[in-house]
């Protein structure tokens, strides 16, 4: 959280004889919020250069899902296009595994999918978002 103000205000509530029955102190953080999306096949083609114009600073891409049916593993379709053409145009991108795994082999098995190759190539950013 990046701070760009710190405010504080003391309260005192006092009783009808003047005596602090309660002291209160509120400090509010004000913060700049990243704006981001989370794509994936269902957006489509996407047009990077005016997600980058429209003020987008970071993507999440979906790297694949987990079917709930058969419990197979299938990969987003548009995966390594999405995270390409995103840092082609200077978006910050993270990578999310859509999860419906029922049991701890399931999900053992969707923890080790292909998102360590991704990350051994330095194809993901590893900065704060």
């Amino acid at each position: 959280m990046r701070l760009r103000s710190i405010q504080k205000w003391n309260t005192a509530v006092k009783d009808s004889i003047g005596m602090n029955i309660i002291s209160l102190t509120i400090i509010t953080m004000v913060s700049k919020a990243k704006r981001g999306i989370d794509v994936s096949v269902h957006q489509g083609e996407i047009d990077w250069a005016s997600v980058k114009k429209s003020g987008v600073e970071f993507a999440y891409i979906r790297l694949g899902f987990s079917s709930y049916a058969d419990g197979k593993i299938y990969m987003d379709d548009y995966f390594e296009k999405n995270i390409e053409q995103a840092q082609e145009n200077g978006i910050d991108v993270g990578v999310y595994f859509f999860s419906q795994a029922v049991t701890t082999e399931e999900a053992v098995k969707e923890a080790k999918v292909r998102a360590l190759k991704y990350q051994r190539k330095k194809c993901i950013t590893t900065n704060r978002i």
